[in-house]
């Protein structure tokens, strides 16, 4: 990964779901106990949880990026080749997380 450049620094702020209405699912392979399950993680399969965090990620970088104590000190995404600074509205988020949801 391109971390900070000489002189550089960076930083995650990290929205999180903590009641997801998506719901997954976990299955047995076999009768072998040594057999990794089947799981199905169905990640944003209910709307509104691409909703929420897309919002979330708004907010969070409507705060850094014109925040009081951070516009002056951040200037853009990491890393330099991301966009996601220069999101304005809930629906250009939506695109962000879908593309970039992790477990």
């Amino acid at each position: 990964m391109d971390f900070s450049h000489e002189g550089r620094s960076c930083f995650w702020a990290v929205s999180e779901q903590f009641s997801p209405r998506s719901k997954g699912s976990a299955r047995l392979r076999s009768s072998d106990p040594r057999a990794s399950p089947i799981v199905e993680y169905n990640y944003l399969s209910d709307a509104l949880d691409l909703e929420v965090l897309a919002e979330a990620c708004r907010l969070g970088n409507g705060i850094v990026m014109e925040g009081s104590g951070t516009r002056d000190a951040v200037s853009r995404s990491w890393p330099v080749s991301a966009a996601h600074h220069s999101l304005r509205a809930r629906d250009d988020g939506k695109t962000f997380v879908k593309n970039s949801t992790t477990c």
